[in-house]
């Protein structure tokens, strides 16, 4: 697997100190400061007592089955609207 964090999952502290531009950015932006928090299912894709790389295999096909059922749901109810009308 790769090393570091995935695209758009910065702590705030790695804005704070990201060097990609050539300099440092020297701040945190006050939104991701003043953002939001939530509890992740799997923090960091890891289940305890499970192996990292199953974790993230899990984590990504329980990830692609919810996007599957929720589309799926979606999609029965626009197509319902639309025999309805």
């Amino acid at each position: 697997m790769a090393e570091g964090t995935a695209w758009g999952e910065w702590a705030p502290e790695e804005i704070l100190n990201d060097t990609s531009s050539g300099v440092p950015l020297g701040f945190i932006p006050e939104k991701l400061l003043n953002g939001f928090n939530y509890e992740a299912f799997f923090p960091d894709y890891t289940m305890s007592g499970t192996a990292d790389i199953l974790a993230y295999i899990a984590s990504a096909i329980i990830g692609v089955a919810l996007l599957i059922i929720i589309f799926k749901i979606l999609g029965s109810i626009i197509y319902a609207k639309k025999q309805s009308l």
